[in-house]
């Protein structure tokens, strides 16, 4: 199958970029559950079942193929989501705190 865009590895991008807002919702949702710690751990478990589960059920689509590659750019997704997320608030806490 030929790479889109012609550049290779160009999906495992796409994966990461789709899965970042996904990490940095669901840290959003769950902020107020959690501390950071768990919420870094719980995010990204979410991140690698849903990749699993995604990648699962795309083996079922003609023309598709599942691939673990695709499910770890998706882990690295959500972790860079939640990642910015609690960096965001980490600032603006802080910013809070200042003024």
């Amino acid at each position: 199958m030929k790479p889109p865009l012609g550049i290779k590895n160009i999906d495992k991008a796409i994966h990461v970029l789709e899965y970042l807002p996904f990490g940095f919702l669901l840290a959003r949702a769950f902020i107020q559950q959690w501390p950071a710690v768990k919420i870094w751990q719980v995010v990204t478990i979410c991140s690698l079942l849903y990749g699993i589960s995604d990648e699962y059920h795309q083996g079922f689509v003609s023309g598709r193929e599942s691939s673990v590659m695709d499910a770890v750019a998706d882990t690295i997704g959500g972790f860079l989501g939640v990642w910015i997320y609690l960096f965001r608030q980490k600032r603006v806490t802080s910013k809070q705190k200042a003024g």
